[in-house]
């Protein structure tokens, strides 16, 4: 497969949520064997107090080993004084969109991020990773389980769509999870009073997704079948966490964007939803 798991940045905001993330990746750890794991902080200038650099320069203390430090006590108390293979970082470039450019330029294989149940300030970082990042972002929700048995990856053959089955492949494999690919296809049923025979609709809609499923498995070699669920008037993104939570799923690996969305800098709706801060199951969303 196409991807390995071994570099990972986990991004953190000085806040409860760093512990809670460290507990998971500890828990991953063990299935996957990371190589490198960078703790990163970004440190926003504007948001500083006024004077606060100037005060600490006169007590002889400095603001980024002051916060290394703080992480450093964080790291510790999860994976103990060793840690040959953890790095501290505290990051001050002066934009998002600087800071976003240089994870991207260390070619990281995943990069973490919490999701709490209430976002302070953070939503706007959040949203900008995930719509401008190379970088598969996976969304750890406050509640969330570091347990990998199951995975579901839904598909909607966009040119996402590869990223997705390869991604949720490798790491179905390193930790010896179920994979399950799931296409929903959209039927509302509004139409139906207008059609005589809403089954012929739902065989011939089937017929051209398991095409485009083949089309789709020459890409990317041996995969498990795809289930083909309906969805109704409901938003695609409630009918794939619905079934997620039902299959007792660990997490959902998707794509950033599907064939409905038109721009290639805005979120899709689907992956918008399903990592809003009211869902509960961790998310990883494939960027491009």
């Amino acid at each position: 497969m196409k991807y390995k798991i071994e570099r990972i940045a986990l991004l953190a905001d000085l806040s409860s949520m760093d512990e809670l993330l460290l507990m998971y990746i500890k828990k991953l750890d063990s299935l996957f064997d990371f190589k490198q794991l960078d703790i990163i902080h970004w440190l926003e200038i504007e948001d500083l107090p006024p004077g606060l650099r100037e005060t600490l320069a006169s007590q002889g203390r400095n603001l980024t080993d002051i916060l290394s430090e703080e992480l450093a006590e964080k790291v510790e108390s999860q994976f103990g004084p060793d840690n040959a293979s953890i790095h501290i970082h505290i990051r001050q470039e002066k934009t998002v969109s600087e800071f976003i450019a240089h994870i991207d330029s260390v070619s990281y294989d995943l990069m973490m991020l919490g999701k709490k149940g209430y976002y302070d300030g953070s939503g706007t970082l959040s949203s900008k990773l995930v719509r401008l990042s190379k970088t598969p972002c996976l969304f750890i929700p406050e509640m969330a389980r570091p347990n990998f048995d199951a995975i579901l990856a839904p598909i909607d053959f966009s040119k996402y769509s590869p990223l997705v089955v390869e991604m949720a492949a490798a790491l179905a494999k390193q930790a010896d999870s179920s994979l399950e690919l799931l296409h929903v296809i959209k039927l509302s049923m509004q139409f139906f009073p207008y059609i005589k025979d809403p089954k012929d609709i739902k065989v011939e809609l089937q017929k051209k997704s398991q095409e485009k499923f083949k089309l789709l498995k020459k890409k990317v070699g041996e995969v498990p079948d795809c289930t083909m669920l309906f969805g109704g008037d409901e938003h695609v993104s409630k009918t794939i966490y619905d079934y997620a939570l039902g299959k007792g799923v660990g997490l959902i690996v998707l794509g950033r964007k599907g064939n409905n969305d038109d721009s290639d800098f805005l979120m899709g709706s689907v992956a918008e939803r399903l990592v809003a801060n009211d869902k509960s199951l961790p998310v990883l969303v494939m960027n491009q």
